[in-house]
């Protein structure tokens, strides 16, 4: 049953070609999710080197970014934390994710010769958790509206008594004139190998997005109309009025998104949740802290 419920937790906006990178698949952001994982062709802040890292270019200043959430009455915990930094066409960022499960219970009968019943009831072996870690070094550079991204991926996974380590690169391009974006994200370009203490190799396989996003002022507020696509079709839309209240709608291949946020001259709240046929849905709650723009000397 544990095992079953891992397969579906771990099922997110980011298709890969085994089970190995599935801890990486649950996105990051609450904004991002919110319209529907659509994001790659969006992409900007702390949240950028995970979707696309060339989008590190877009904005200035510094921006600090958290995001927590919990499934299955906390069983199961996905965190991020990240910094970006950008001016004058480009940009950098430090971001780490984090899926843990604590308390899985290992389970044995009293009597092992004997069959489970009322008297021979099976007791606590032990407690064990499991915890996956991402680390991304980012950058990205942009002569003119063309920009392009890298991002380093040191991976660290702990299962029991067992532990692995693995690096990868993903590589993002993104355009940009007027209100049209376009982005296009590899990851694991080289397919990520993960090796584990005990001697087994994992891989990560390469995985690619493709999307677009339109920008529009129009009934006093902003506009925004994301597609992207990988192996399956993910859309979403928001609308920011006034720059400080927005609302968010998408869909993410699995089920209906929505959100929304509130933003203050250097803060930024939001919050997203997304539906799941099977499991029910899933609140995911971000914030995020801006430094006022970096002035030219």
């Amino acid at each position: 049953m544990f095992v079953l419920m891992l397969m579906f937790v771990t099922s997110g906006p980011r298709a890969a070609s085994d089970y190995a990178g599935a801890f990486l698949e649950l996105g990051v952001g609450a904004r991002p999710l919110g319209m529907g994982s659509a994001y790659v062709a969006v992409a900007e802040g702390p949240e950028a080197g995970y979707w696309n890292p060339a989008g590190l270019v877009l904005g200035e200043g510094t921006t600090l970014g958290f995001m927590h959430s919990e499934r299955f009455a906390g069983l199961v915990r996905n965190d991020f934390v990240g910094a970006s930094f950008s001016r004058r066409g480009w940009g950098a960022g430090m971001s780490l994710l984090r899926t843990g499960t604590e308390g899985i219970k290992f389970t044995a009968l009293r009597d092992t010769a004997d069959t489970l019943s009322f008297e021979n009831r099976p007791y606590v072996l032990r407690e064990v958790g499991s915890g996956d870690y991402v680390l991304l070094i980012s950058s990205a550079l942009s002569p003119g509206r063309l920009a392009l991204g890298g991002s380093f991926k040191l991976v660290h996974r702990r299962l029991w008594e067992h532990t692995a380590w693995g690096v990868g690169l993903d590589i993002g391009v993104l355009y940009f004139r007027g209100g049209l974006r376009v982005g296009v994200c590899l990851h694991d370009i080289f397919g990520t190998p993960v090796f584990w203490d005990s001697g087994a190799k994992d891989r990560i396989g390469p995985s690619l997005d493709v999307g677009a996003s339109y920008r529009r002022n129009l009934l006093h507020g902003l506009w925004s109309l994301s597609v992207s696509y990988g192996r399956k079709f993910k859309g979403g839309m928001e609308y920011m009025y006034a720059d400080r209240v927005a609302l968010r709608l998408g869909w993410d291949s699995t089920g209906l998104t929505a959100g929304a946020g509130i933003s203050f001259r250097w803060f930024r709240a939001d919050y997203a949740f997304l539906a799941n046929r099977t499991l029910g849905g899933t609140h995911r709650i971000s914030l995020q802290v801006k430094s006022i723009k970096v002035e030219s000397p």
